[in-house]
């Protein structure tokens, strides 16, 4: 049976643009339910990312992930490995033990000013596996590899996940077929969206059919989902990984 990972990046405090503007959180991460939902629906386990200290989970939140088998991981803001290691602290204050990490990408606003200036600081280069290493992670979620892999540095390792296909990226998310040829063709396919997403936001259209699709395929096909936390332990557990 196929193994698949489906990765929900946790970005933004709410599911409308304007609230986030004005950073105003009076309905803070309620869209999480809907992914809830989802999750019941097709029986598909998640691997939920959140922004520290920009969306930390409530306990209503955590314990909503827990009643789905979803697991907890770190959307890491950071650029070196003492900012990484007081977001995962952060987080593990709230959730209990960490074990993997994945990096925030550039926002539309970084990227529009990218454009106006080319100062490339407003796009920095995100975290590396080594800085997760480094930051006492177990797994690592933004490889460039087509099949788990351990990094090694010393005494130290850390599994890197294989890239991710997005389900919702700008300015039009990957046609169905492309959808279906990586999850067939991919050893280990991982799947990423974001859930502020799902509804329509700002001038963004809703992606909830296109999400559907994804899970009633993964159902069809008979694909097993499993979270980033799970194979990680399976592959350790089975000694079935490279090691470089």
């Amino acid at each position: 049976m196929k193994n698949v990972i489906v990765r929900v990046d946790v970005d933004t405090p709410t599911d409308s643009l304007l609230l986030n503007k004005l950073k105003l959180k009076k309905v803070y991460l309620k869209y999480l339910f809907d992914v809830f939902g989802l999750s019941r629906e097709y029986g598909v386990k998640l691997s939920f990312m959140f922004r520290v200290p920009l969306t930390v989970p409530s306990d209503e939140i955590v314990r909503g992930i827990q009643d789905v088998d979803g697991e907890i991981a770190l959307h890491s803001e950071g650029f070196s490995v003492d900012i990484i290691m007081r977001e995962k602290k952060l987080l593990e204050e709230r959730v209990g033990e960490v074990f993997g990490v994945s990096y925030h990408g550039c926002d539309l606003d970084d990227n529009v000013l990218y454009k106006l200036t080319r100062n490339r600081r407003i796009i920095q280069v995100s975290g590396t596996p080594f800085h997760s290493m480094l930051a006492g992670f177990k797994y690592h979620a933004d490889g460039c590899c087509e099949k788990p892999t351990y990094l090694r540095f010393g005494n130290r390792k850390i599994m890197v996940f294989p890239h991710h296909l997005t389900l919702d990226k700008p300015p039009h998310p990957p046609p169905k077929e492309k959808v279906e040829e990586f999850l067939t063709k991919e050893p280990l396919p991982v799947l990423m969206f974001h859930p502020n997403y799902l509804k329509r936001y700002g001038f963004r259209k809703p992606t909830l059919s296109g999400i559907r699709e994804v899970f009633n395929y993964i159902n069809k096909m008979g694909y097993a989902t499993r979270t980033f936390k799970e194979m990680y332990l399976r592959l350790v557990g089975s000694g079935d990984v490279e090691m470089v």
